[in-house]
């Protein structure tokens, strides 16, 4: 409808002859309508958090607060980031001529809505990925509609896109796991550990960083261990290493490493294992590990190690006679004590020779 058209008629009752014009006994007059459609888009999450790999439906409705219908209104969706279109989950109609997936544009013809603050409603809605890159705090949709344009113009377009972001809740989730190659070691040997760095969190974990101590009684190995160790402040024993593994993939992505040290040739008393403890961390820009204990790991090796003792014995060079001391000494009773050769010395007198 473009204008409304309005004809009046008069006439009299004839006692007094024919009207001899009735030609202008007509009027009609011609209004232009002016008034269009004015369409509006309104968005809903239900106030929900995104989580990785669950459902996220949005409540699309549209509403014409214009004077006149609009015809062959549309609906167009675009997937956001990090998800995919679920048709199961949406209002039936829903068309994506690319694909399912993010970036692509999805659309859903409702017709004719009328004037006057008439509405139409319908769901689209995405499942979220299970894995997601570092620093990805919300999930974004933005949608917007149309009508043809029969109607004219829609007065405010402003007002015909819709966006919102919803929250999300994902962080990364790093587990460390250690082994040692050597089962059992002796001292001057090499012990070899590999550790095993996983992210089995929803997202990527940034500046990931692996710290060693190097143990008791050894010193740090660079030549038999993974290149871009640093220890500080140095490669004995107590000094710090860390390794910067640098990015890493969720959904149990994983890098491995190898630490390596020296056992002592001399090793102090008591010693019959090397205890090694190491720990993982990112830099917490995609929120805190939620299981944190699982970032540590440890490993006891035994080692095989045993006195050595040698014993040598000399005389002097001289000759023993009857009745002299001999150059000749003996352990006894955790004493040294000379002892006498030849019958004719009274042994008892060897007590006050004790060294």
């Amino acid at each position: 409808m473009t204008q409304l058209t309005n004809t009046a008629l008069v006439a009299d009752d004839g006692q007094n002859g024919t009207d001899p014009t009735p030609a202008d006994n007509t009027a009609t007059a011609t209004t232009p309508v002016t008034g269009t459609p004015d369409l509006r888009l309104s968005k809903s999450d239900g106030g929900g958090v995104a989580t990785p790999g669950n459902v996220l439906s949005y409540s699309l409705t549209a509403v014409n607060g214009g004077t006149r219908e609009a015809t062959g209104v549309v609906i167009t969706e675009i997937v956001p980031a990090n998800t995919v279109f679920n048709a199961g989950a949406s209002s039936t109609g829903w068309t994506c001529p690319n694909g399912n997936t993010a970036g692509n544009t999805c659309t859903l013809t409702l017709g004719n809505v009328a004037g006057g603050g008439a509405s139409r409603s319908a769901t689209f809605a995405v499942t979220v990925a299970a894995a997601l890159p570092g620093q990805v705090e919300t999930i974004t949709n933005t949608a917007s509609v149309a009508d043809d344009g029969s109607n004219g113009t829609d007065s405010t377009p402003n007002d015909n896109r819709a966006s919102l972001a919803t929250p999300l809740r994902a962080t990364p989730d790093l587990r460390l796991s250690k082994s040692a190659g050597n089962g059992v070691v002796t001292p001057a040997s090499v012990i070899t550990y590999t550790l095993t760095t996983t992210n089995v969190g929803a997202q990527e974990a940034t500046g990931v960083v692996i710290t060693e101590t190097v143990p008791g009684q050894t010193t740090f190995n660079a030549g038999a261990s993974t290149a871009g160790w640093d220890c500080q402040p140095g490669n004995a024993a107590g000094s710090v290493c860390t390794l910067t593994l640098g990015s890493l993939s969720a959904g149990g992505a994983s890098r491995d490493a190898t630490f390596a040290v020296t056992v002592e040739a001399v090793l102090s008393l008591g010693v019959d294992a090397i205890l090694n403890t190491a720990s993982v961390a990112d830099d917490g820009r995609n929120g805190a590990d939620p299981t944190p204990n699982d970032n540590r790991a440890s490993t006891t090796t035994p080692v095989v190690a045993t006195p050595d003792l040698q014993l040598s014995k000399r005389d002097g060079g001289g000759h023993g006679h009857p009745g002299e001391w001999a150059d000749v000494y003996a352990h006894r009773d955790q004493r040294w004590v000379a002892r006498c050769v030849g019958s004719g010395v009274d042994r008892n007198r060897a007590s006050q020779y004790d060294v």
